[in-house]
């Protein structure tokens, strides 16, 4: 039994959130999966309100990731005994990472450079829309309309919309929140098999 925050290279990348993954989590906070979202919805709230005195407009997405990286862990066997205190750890962790690469970017941005813009980074990005687009395309209407809206705008309005997203639904806040985890964990697997195909195409 463990509940050591782990800060291994595996826990950090290469690794897609699967619905069984996510499924996981959700059986681990609770038997009850009404009660589980609830506890989700909580610990996520929870994980924002941490990154937002830091990071600000990052904070959701940076929760995100740290419930992605405790999912991993947990996929992976490992015994948590506490998930919120784990879950608080590993976002201590991804902050430091956060604020590092932050760093990095502006030491990078402050060197005058004379090479011209990295136009693999740019190509790359577009190859990613346009995986995303087909992804998003695969998507029945009413899924993809879901996934657009809740992440418009910010703030207290971006509150306000997914409120009345989840009414419109007639769904708990807390249930809209795990069906669009849901439908992310399957477009990032989607995601990454168009990338791999598009790779190999070029490379044929």
């Amino acid at each position: 039994m463990s509940n050591t925050v782990d800060t291994s290279a595996s826990l950090k990348k290469h690794w897609i959130l699967t619905e069984v993954a996510f499924n996981k989590l959700l059986e681990r906070l609770d038997s009850d999966r009404q009660r589980a979202g609830e506890k989700y919805e909580r610990l996520h709230h929870k994980l924002e309100k941490f990154f937002e005195v830091h990071r600000g407009a990052l904070a959701e997405e940076l929760a995100d990731e740290t419930i992605n990286r405790v999912t991993r862990k947990i996929e992976e066997g490992l015994e948590i005994q506490n998930i919120s205190s784990y879950c608080i750890g590993v976002a201590r962790i991804l902050l430091m990472e956060s604020l590092k690469e932050q760093t990095r970017k502006s030491e990078l941005h402050d060197v005058p450079s004379t090479a011209p813009p990295d136009s693999h980074y740019s190509s790359e990005s577009e190859k990613q829309l346009q995986c995303l687009d087909g992804c998003l395309d695969k998507l029945p209407a009413e899924t993809q309309r879901l996934i657009v809206e809740y992440y418009q705008l910010s703030k207290q309005a971006k509150i306000d919309h997914r409120k009345g997203l989840a009414d419109d639904l007639g769904i708990p806040l807390n249930a809209l929140r795990i069906r669009v985890h849901r439908v992310r964990a399957q477009l990032e697997e989607c995601v990454i098999r168009c990338m791999k195909a598009t790779k190999k195409d070029e490379k044929e």
